[in-house]
C-alpha cells in the first residue's frame, strides 16, 4: 500500500515507460468492448481496425468508454513561399480559389505529395490567350 500520490505516480509511470505501439492500415487493434474507435481507426463486426500509418493512442476513462485512436503525421520538409518554382496537378479550381496536389517545390521532390488551397491574386492574361 502506499499514498494515493505515490501509486498515481507508478501508474503513470508506466503510462510513459510503454513502448509506443506503430502500426499499418487494416491491422487489428482490439475486439470492441470497453473500448471504442476514435480518430484512424474503423470496425469490422467487433474489431476495432487501424485505417493509418501511425502510433496507438489509448485514451482511459473512468466513466466513459476507452478510445482508441491512431496518429500519423507528415511533416513537411517546406512550406512553398510566394515566388517558388513548384510541380503541382490543379484539383480544382473555383472563382477565388485553386486547388493543387505538389509533387515538387524548387526542384526538390517532396517525399509525399500534399495539397494546398491558394487565392489566385492575378492572372497572367497572355497564359490564357495561347
Amino acid at each position: 500500500k502506499g499514498s494515493p500520490l505515490f501509486l498515481f505516480f507508478l501508474s503513470f509511470m508506466e503510462q510513459v515507460n510503454e513502448r509506443p505501439e506503430v502500426v499499418l492500415p487494416g491491422q487489428m487493434l482490439e475486439k470492441f468492448g470497453n473500448s471504442v474507435g476514435g480518430v484512424g481507426t474503423y470496425t469490422v463486426g467487433d474489431v476495432i481496425c487501424s485505417s493509418a500509418c501511425g502510433t496507438v493512442v489509448r485514451r482511459r476513462h473512468e466513466t466513459n468508454p476507452n478510445t482508441i485512436s491512431v496518429v500519423s503525421h507528415k511533416p513537411l520538409a517546406k512550406i512553398p513561399q510566394v515566388h517558388d518554382i513548384v510541380w503541382c496537378r490543379v484539383t480544382r479550381i473555383t472563382q477565388w480559389r485553386a486547388h493543387v496536389e505538389i509533387f515538387s517545390l524548387e526542384n526538390v521532390q517532396v517525399s509525399t505529395s500534399f495539397s494546398l488551397a491558394g487565392m489566385i491574386r492575378y492572372v497572367v492574361p497572355s497564359f490564357f490567350s495561347m
